[in-house]
Parts: C-alpha cells; structure tokens; sequence
C-alpha cells in the first residue's frame, strides 16, 4: 500500500492518507 500512495500524486496520496486515518 506504501508504494501505491508514493506512486500517486502528493494531493492525492493526502487524500488517501486522510481515509485511511479517518476509517
């Protein structure tokens, strides 16, 4: 998963973090 965030853009890796945290 770490690498697919990394490979995406940085907003979009935020976004993803941001549900990740929230979930």
């Amino acid at each position: 998963m770490k690498i697919i965030v990394i490979k995406l853009p940085k907003f979009l890796g935020k976004i993803i973090k941001k549900f990740i945290k929230v979930s």
